[in-house]
């Protein structure tokens, strides 16, 4: 099946029942991710709790954590599966859900270690992602109220404004398959957005603008330089990336992730 095929079909079971899981033999438990780097006024809350606390770099984060970033503030957040992730300011953004099987040793360059399911809902604001080349039966989905954007391996944006409902979905690298959410005003159900293109809403995608290249490629480099620089913490054991001792990870010039085992 084609891969934009497969997206599809993911997006599609994402608003026909609650979130799929693609991984069909793999044993997911809660995979391990931190605030790689934190600038500015960042706050994040967990799951089923109304109060925010300070967000600081390398702080361990469980799955339903919501973060929320000030004006002129911003966030990263590093996966155990190869996956960046840039909260620019004025956002708030939940990972939903980020499931992994188990794995141990250093991360590979440019793919992920093992299958992985990623889910991140933008409440507001813009999330960038960048994304290692995905295992099959992996997923890596970002949603908003009206819709949801999915990768296999791809340097994206996927911005929402909660009071207009508008919505920019910008690809840099890779394809995107946009899904629109049942009942959204949208005029096509499910748009490709490749490399180079914004889709907004209406028939067609249009070419990047070179100030939003500039963006992008701007909140991925900061990820990148800072992350390298910030302190991280081992995962919790059982947690994939826990079975051999590790520095934390160690995100590479390309944006694949090492991580870095004591002898």
């Amino acid at each position: 099946m084609p891969m934009k095929n497969i997206l599809r079909s993911l997006l599609g079971g994402l608003f026909a029942a609650a979130f799929v899981v693609v991984a069909q033999a793999a044993d997911l438990v809660p995979g391990a991710f931190s605030a790689g780097t934190v600038e500015g006024d960042v706050t994040y809350k967990l799951a089923g709790s109304s109060q925010y606390l300070p967000l600081t770099a390398g702080t361990a984060l469980p799955q339903g954590a919501t973060i929320k970033t000030g004006p002129d503030s911003t966030a990263s957040i590093v996966f155990s599966n190869g996956a960046v992730a840039t909260i620019t300011a004025e956002s708030e953004v939940e990972i939903t859900k980020f499931e992994q099987e188990v794995f141990s040793g250093p991360l590979p360059t440019g793919a992920e270690p093992s299958i992985s399911n990623t889910e991140i809902n933008v409440a507001n604001g813009t999330v960038v992602s960048k994304v290692a080349k995905l295992k099959t039966g992996s997923s890596y989905i970002v949603k908003s109220p009206v819709g949801a954007a999915g990768v296999r391996g791809t340097t994206f944006s996927v911005t929402f404004n909660k009071v207009t409902r508008e919505y920019t979905v910008k690809t840099l690298t890779g394809l995107v398959v946009w899904q629109s959410a049942p009942g959204a005003a949208q005029t096509a159900a499910s748009v490709d957005v490749p490399t180079g293109t914004a889709y907004s809403g209406g028939p067609a995608v249009r070419q990047l603008e070179p100030a939003e290249i500039v963006v992008i490629e701007a909140a991925i480099a900061k990820a990148i330089i800072a992350i390298n620089n910030a302190p991280s913490a081992n995962p919790a054991p059982g947690t994939p990336g826990s079975e051999t001792p590790a520095r934390g990870p160690v995100i590479n010039a390309d944006g694949s992730i090492t991580i870095s085992v004591n002898t």
